[in-house]
């Protein structure tokens, strides 16, 4: 399971609790991919991911933009990506069903999960965090 830590936080309240938000999406996935049916999991996931991710994104984006983040292009692309990714996988495993729904298919979301939340934040997201966040101090200049 995964748990919200301090060392997550950007500092704008929109964020983190999107972010939590994902954590909560991502633990439900977790917590029942040891006795659910595959298909439903990982479909149910797969859609939680994309509807909510989507608009995530947007919301840190124009958050980005509200607060000059040098880097949003750069951001902006790494989401897409990340949308991307999920789509791909929504794609192989319940449009074109070339892969099949198993034990493996399970630990592939699973690592896509970690990589979608955990690195996304850590390495992209804490980025933005003196920019986002009303209390840091200005040192953007």
């Amino acid at each position: 399971m995964l748990h919200w830590t301090d060392d997550l936080a950007v500092g704008h309240p929109t964020i983190d609790n999107d972010h939590k938000k994902l954590i909560e999406i991502i633990n439900t996935f977790l917590d029942q991919s040891h006795s659910a049916d595959n298909a439903t999991l990982m479909n149910n996931t797969l859609k939680s991911l994309l509807n909510y991710g989507v608009g995530h994104f947007e919301r840190e984006e124009q958050i980005q933009r509200e607060t000059n983040y040098p880097y949003t292009a750069m951001h902006n692309r790494e989401h897409k990506v990340l949308i991307a990714q999920i789509k791909d996988m929504a794609n192989v495993y319940f449009i074109e069903k070339s892969r099949p729904l198993n034990t493996a298919s399970i630990h592939e979301l699973n690592n896509l999960l970690k990589i979608w939340l955990i690195d996304h934040i850590k390495k992209c997201d804490l980025n933005m965090r003196e920019w986002v966040d009303p209390n840091a101090e200005d040192v953007k200049d």
